[in-house]
């Protein structure tokens, strides 16, 4: 082994440590600091077992553990993780965390519970989406570019409404059921109609 070659470990591709420092496995040519790739097919399906995942990280089995990765730069100007937390003896919540540095404190900033709820602010959302500040306004924005109209849909297995902001400026909610607009605030002169 000579200081410009790479070392292989196992045959052909395996792991290969480049002289530059990056790691392939199952790749010669690794891209990034650490490269993995495989050759067989393993293609999604949404509600089945995906049984290839390329890195699996793995914990004790027990309530409360968690198996993540930290992202951060070298001088820990800002900490920020992604990873999994065990929530029962079958049970496992997706969690993002980071550091707050104004609120000097280690918070939760987004949880995906095991039955799939997504929680902003709360670490138990009780709906698809569970958004809570317990310190002021709970708010989500729905923002649209220039002539674009922002809407928020409504429907069960009968009834279809939007209630939106047009490309015209108009508040309106539209009944798409019976295809009206019952209800619309014009913008400049705040009227009702």
């Amino acid at each position: 082994l000579k200081a410009n070659d790479d070392l292989l470990l196992g045959y052909s591709s395996g792991v290969r440590i480049r002289n530059s420092g990056k790691v392939g496995i199952n790749e010669s040519n690794p891209y990034s600091l650490l490269h993995v790739s495989r050759t067989a097919t393993d293609a999604y399906t949404a509600g089945a077992f995906n049984d290839a995942p390329l890195i699996t990280l793995e914990h004790t089995n027990a309530d409360t553990q968690y198996a993540g990765i930290r992202f951060t730069n070298a001088v820990g100007n800002y900490e920020h993780f992604l990873g999994s937390v065990q929530t029962g003896s079958n049970t496992a919540d997706m969690v993002f965390q980071g550091y707050d540095r104004a609120a000097t404190t280690y918070k939760e900033y987004l949880r995906i519970n095991d039955g799939g709820n997504v929680g902003i602010g709360t670490t138990s959302p009780d709906y698809q989406l569970d958004i809570e500040n317990t310190s002021g306004h709970a708010m989500a924005r729905l923002h649209s570019g220039t002539n674009g109209s922002s809407s928020l849909r409504l429907q069960n297995d009968a009834q279809h409404f939007d209630v939106n902001l047009q490309t015209n400026d108009k508040f309106a909610i539209y009944d798409h059921t019976a295809g009206t607009q019952p209800f619309t605030i014009m913008p400049t002169t705040g009227n009702v109609g």
